[in-house]
């Protein structure tokens, strides 16, 4: 999350490569981290031994049957320079027309992220996420199966600010929903302590297309603290209504 200038040069701390702005002084291992979060699709972790995040989101959406909120709690652990793993636990608020309004625990998601590809202009990973069918299905808190949610994230630096692209897949086990597949491609791009972002996030289904694209911005609060906002857009007519997206990216080392 720290921001960037250009002409860097490859230095060693720490007994590792960095890059360094010679002008600012800034340093920043991988292309990647300007942003820590996208507001609806995955997106590629940059991260060191050690390091904890924790993230808060808060999330409201509307569609033609039913209103629903979600606050959730999200910790990720840089296990290795490369490798992270990741715990998601999401308080669910459902509200569908003509029916009783419920809250309780939604679908737990553990999972793990690898980056193989870590330079200063590019970097490639895999994500795997198990989603846990903990919510009560009855109660419209969660799906009542278990899903797993593969995928290919990519980051490219351009100029001072970074592109982000994933692609990726819900292969839901038991067969009572389609499998669908999953897309993202978002900017972002730095101007004093904002960061601006436009995303266009979707999945597709046998049954089903959703598509969205999210105009939001990041606040760098501190050096440990970034606060963000964005609002989904639905462009057809699976997608919600409209969708509110607030998080907050703590770091801890």
């Amino acid at each position: 999350m720290r921001l960037l200038a250009a002409e860097p040069s490859p230095v060693e701390a720490d007994g590792k490569e960095v890059w360094r702005d010679g002008s600012h002084g800034h340093e920043d291992e991988a292309a990647g981290g300007l942003i820590y979060h996208g507001f609806m699709g995955e997106k590629i972790y940059i991260q060191d031994k050690g390091e904890v995040y924790a993230l808060a989101e808060a999330a409201h959406e509307k569609s033609s049957h039913e209103r629903e909120s979600e606050l959730a709690a999200e910790l990720v652990y840089g296990v290795t320079e490369r490798l992270q793993v990741l715990a998601e636990v999401p308080l669910v608020i459902s509200d569908p027309d003509g029916g009783s309004k419920h809250t309780g625990l939604g679908d737990v998601t553990l999972g793990f992220q690898y980056n193989f590809m870590q330079e200063f202009d590019f970097s490639l990973g895999v994500r795997s996420g198990f989603v846990i069918p903990t919510g009560d299905e009855d109660r419209d808190l969660g799906g009542d199966q278990f899903v797993w949610e593969p995928s290919l994230l990519g980051a490219l630096r351009v100029g001072s600010g970074e592109v982000y692209a994933g692609i990726g897949g819900e292969i839901i086990d038991g067969g009572g929903e389609p499998d669908a597949f999953t897309y993202t491609i978002s900017g972002a791009y730095p101007w004093r302590s904002l960061v601006g972002v436009l995303e266009l996030a979707g999945s597709t289904s046998s049954d089903e297309h959703d598509l969205y694209v999210v105009p939001g911005f990041y606040w760098n609060v501190g050096e440990i603290l970034q606060a963000g906002m964005g609002v989904p857009i639905g462009l057809t007519s699976d997608s919600d209504d409209y969708q509110i997206v607030g998080l907050l990216v703590f770091e801890f080392f």
